[in-house]
């Protein structure tokens, strides 16, 4: 829609629904591939890091 040129300056990535997988192996390689691909930022929700209190 932009273009090509406007396609190279995104650096970040939202995944469907904001999920990640669950196990660490595939969670590490879904990262290293966003990663050779030049994305530099991956929007997760917020509950995917932190801890409830309690």
């Amino acid at each position: 829609m932009l273009g090509y040129d406007a396609l190279k300056r995104i650096r970040s990535f939202s995944p469907p629904e904001m999920h990640l997988p669950n196990h660490p192996d595939t969670l590490f390689e879904y990262i290293k591939a966003l990663k050779e691909c030049g994305y530099k930022w991956l929007m997760v929700q917020e509950r995917t890091f932190c801890r409830e209190a309690g």
